[in-house]
């Protein structure tokens, strides 16, 4: 008959199953990060819970030698990471971005730039490292905050970190601008941006008028919350400082967001033909579908371009999408010391930190809005409909934007009549490069033929338009228009219409003129490591430059070890194993350039390097915050889930 255990034999089996079961789970998830895999800390407590049970059972006879072994197990896997934490110092010490030229001077130097998005921490998700480079190259910088963010009450703490993360971009707090609006609006009422003008709302924690900090005051501090005044103070802060640049959020899931972005185009409308001597640059870009939600790919070899996103806007094209480089400050080869990633960790209301390796990418990803449209001073007339529509500047409007799934068209042009017909009157004689027509965003409601006539007689005819919104491009090249009409000769569904026509005298551009090396997958290229063959081709990003341009760019290396020829802005570079090179691309005359550093290591030790990385940064920000939070460790657990349930 086999004598019991005791208690304390018991115990020790506990003890020892729980520390060879923690250990063994310790691997388990380091492989998880390794391979870039999810790992549940409600499945941890379960699978722990598991073998701690199942090795308390194998070894309920002998606890001592499971004692020991767990023991030994457990020194052994702490000498491997004191190992592995010793090599990865070496390479983390050195892992910072060489600060190289990259002839953005052109780019990024002597503008003045304004950036309007819903919520304190979006100016990261839309703009970071971009930003970070109009500071560098000295343009004047305001970021303009449209709500506190104060949907929890935290309102003074994230203004607070926006100073402070503004500040330590080098962007000063006179240049930042609260207007003071709520977060998302009461249940029972409208938003803000869908209220009947005059009709003040309450805001979700409660307040009725604008509001900043103690130390730094809305830009008109005790406003009420009116539609009238929101898209007021949008305009009026807009015309005050005339940015040469503008940046916007784009129309996403969040209320908020979807107001800023239809409330700034609106505003934009206005401007546009209140003043037709002002023409800024404009680009709407993502905060969630190319930041917040993108994928977790800052752990790779190499530091990849923003990827293309199934959320993107319905209006907008992923191919016609404008990149701008990042400041080497993001491409740090470690997370940790990577500045943008210590911007985002002063946001610790919003835990932005955590989504550092989705939104930090080579590239930030915009869409451009030129807004030299002679229709914004020509008058429309239509056969049905409302033509005011047509030249406003806005692609959609949103009669409800608490709605999560509905595809607005309500800022579509819908003619009712068999004619369905739109004439833009100029009040002079104009000379007409191209047309450009926009689909109603409904997937369902297509104009699949028109037909454009020209006060000289002539007729063309196009279609379809591209679906979901985005523009057709018509090519003209005509003079001393005095008008011209659009008529949907063809159109499938009943709301068939266009939310914008918009017509140029030279090409439309986004107005700037960038030159970047990028792989053959169409990501940025800064501080790059060749794998395998020693011979690579590099591609040409180019915005703004003219075929002739092109043709005439030049390139060279500084290793003689090293071979490089380009045509038709293609480079094929030939590096050696063991060799390193700084590969610049420029045209010749100008400061238009772009300059890289290229490695070829004879050895796998970046390779190494960037597992240690991943292994090491990703361990550290899984496990810190609930060092730093164990409440929240405990709500996560297993057991702590089990005991709710009962």
């Amino acid at each position: 008959m086999s004598k019991k255990p005791s208690v304390k034999q018991l115990s020790i089996c506990i003890l020892g199953g729980l520390i060879l079961s923690a250990s063994l789970l310790l691997l388990m998830d380091c492989y998880a990060l390794w391979t870039q895999q999810t790992h549940r800390l409600s499945r941890f407590g379960i699978e722990l819970a598991g073998l701690m049970a199942l090795f308390a059972l194998l070894f309920r006879k002998r606890p001592a030698t499971l004692l020991k072994a767990s023991l030994v197990f457990l020194g052994c896997i702490c000498a491997a990471f004191l190992a592995v934490g010793l090599i990865w110092h070496r390479f983390y010490t050195s892992s910072d971005f060489p600060s190289i030229d990259n002839g953005k001077q052109q780019l990024y130097a002597g503008k003045r730039v304004m950036v309007i998005v819903p919520h304190e921490d979006d100016e990261l998700n839309l703009i970071s490292g971009v930003l970070n480079e109009y500071v560098r190259y000295g343009s004047e910088v305001y970021p303009v905050f449209v709500t506190n963010g104060d949907y929890y009450g935290n309102a003074e703490t994230r203004m607070k970190e926006a100073l402070s993360v503004l500040g330590r971009i080098g962007v000063s707090s006179e240049h930042t601008i609260f207007l003071g609006y709520g977060d998302k609006y009461q249940e029972d009422g409208p938003h803000i941006y869908n209220a009947e003008p005059g009709q003040v709302l309450t805001s979700h924690i409660g307040y009725s008028a604008t509001y900043g900090t103690s130390a730094h005051a809305a830009y008109r501090e005790g406003r009420s919350y009116t539609s009238d005044h929101f898209l007021e103070d949008i305009h009026d802060v807009i015309w005050e400082y005339r940015p040469d640049v503008l940046f916007c959020s784009e129309h996403e899931e969040h209320p908020d967001h979807k107001a800023v972005s239809l409330a700034f185009e609106k505003v934009m409308g206005l401007l546009l033909r209140e003043h037709p001597e002002y023409r800024p640059l404009v680009f709407k870009g993502c905060t969630y579908a190319s930041a917040w939600h993108a994928p977790s790919d800052f752990f790779t070899l190499n530091l990849l371009s923003t990827q293309a996103s199934q959320e993107t806007p319905t209006v907008y094209h992923w191919e016609e999408r404008v990149r701008l480089p990042v400041w080497d400050g993001s491409l740090a080869h470690s997370l940790m010391r990577c500045e943008t990633a210590k911007e985002l960790s002063l946001y610790t209301s919003q835990g932005a930190y955590d989504r550092a390796d989705s939104i930090i990418n080579g590239d930030k990803v915009f869409w451009s809005r030129d807004t030299h449209s002679l229709c914004y001073q020509a008058d429309i007339q239509v056969s049905s409909g409302d033509g005011s529509l047509l030249n406003n500047f806005m692609l959609l409007d949103n009669q409800d934007v608490t709605e999560k799934h509905r595809i607005p068209a309500d800022g579509t042009w819908i003619p009712t009549d068999a004619e369905k017909n739109a004439t833009v009157a100029f009040p002079e004689p104009q000379a007409i490069a191209c047309i450009r027509l926009y689909d109603n965003p409904s997937a369902d409601n297509n104009v699949l033929r028109c037909v454009i006539t020209f006060s000289d007689g002539s007729s063309l005819t196009c279609g379809p338009l591209p679906s979901q919104g985005a523009a057709l491009t018509i090519p003209v090249e005509k003079t001393g228009i005095t008008w011209f009409s659009v008529r949907l000769a063809e159109t499938a569904g009943d709301n068939a219409g266009l939310t914008e026509i918009e017509a140029f005298s030279t090409q439309p551009s986004s107005g700037l003129r960038n030159l970047k090396l990028m792989d053959a997958q169409g990501d940025f290229l800064y501080d790059y490591c060749m794998a395998g063959e020693d011979t690579m081709t590099i591609q040409t990003y180019y915005e703004g430059l003219t075929n002739a341009e092109i043709q005439a760019l030049t390139v060279h290396v500084d290793n003689p070890n090293c071979t490089v020829s380009i045509q038709d802005g293609v480079v094929a570079l030939t590096c050696p194993k063991g060799s390193n090179t700084i590969l610049t691309v420029g045209l010749e005359g100008t400061d238009l350039s772009d300059t890289i550093r290229v490695r070829h290591p004879r050895s796998l030790t970046r390779r190494f390097q960037t597992g240690m990385r991943l292994l090491d940064e990703a361990l550290y920000s899984r496990y810190i915050d609930y060092l730093n939070d164990p409440a929240s460790f405990l709500q996560h657990a297993a057991f702590y889930s089990l005991l709710k349930s009962l």
